[in-house]
């Protein structure tokens, strides 16, 4: 009687660690989409299971930041291509303008009236200022390149650290876990 006890507590406890590991499942070749992390079935992976599967360490040191520097990325990126296009567009404009001033200043002479030498002036500082908007747009465009290179290895470090076996370690700790707070334990 006892030994069919005990096989039965035996398979009681195989069935309660199969169920466990079906829900805590941790997958395997987990990889980079944009800025979050993506399993191989295509599931994108919730901000608690990330830090279920790195630590809360390599969470907050290392997940959180190379997010924002993404993000920080897309929009450092963006308005620096706008802002260069811009200025560029502007200094196309202003030097096409200039270029007829100066055709007005080259048929009247040498007495041209005072308004063209003023919009002479005004057209240089337009390319100026065009020029001074292209520069910024190029330096925001080029931040954003490091930024988002920075952040993709991050993020791949990330990746490849979950995917890793030093990451299967058994931990537990008390947490918000998927059916309330409790006893949280991942391997």
């Amino acid at each position: 009687m006892k030994r069919i006890e005990t096989l039965l507590i035996v398979a009681l406890a195989c069935l309660a660690c199969g169920t466990a590991h079906a829900q805590y499942y941790h997958p395997d070749n987990l990889h980079r989409v944009r800025n979050t992390l993506v399993s191989e079935t295509g599931v994108v992976l919730s901000e608690e299971e990330v830090l279920a599967g790195i630590g809360q360490e390599i969470y907050e040191e290392t997940y959180v930041g190379a997010v924002k520097q993404y993000n920080a990325s897309t929009v450092l990126i963006w308005s620096g291509t706008g802002s260069a296009a811009l200025g560029v567009g502007g200094i196309v404009a202003s030097a096409l303008f200039y270029r007829r001033i100066q055709e007005q200043k080259a048929a009247v002479g040498p007495g041209a009236p005072q308004s063209l030498k003023t919009q002479m002036i005004l057209t240089e500082l337009g390319i100026g200022a065009s020029a001074a908007v292209t520069a910024a747009g190029l330096s925001a465009l080029i931040t954003g390149l490091v930024f988002r290179a920075i952040g993709t290895q991050r993020l791949e470090w990330v990746a490849q650290d979950y995917n890793s076996t030093e990451s299967r370690l058994v931990t537990a700790r008390i947490g918000n876990g998927q059916y309330g707070t409790g006893l949280i334990i991942t391997f």
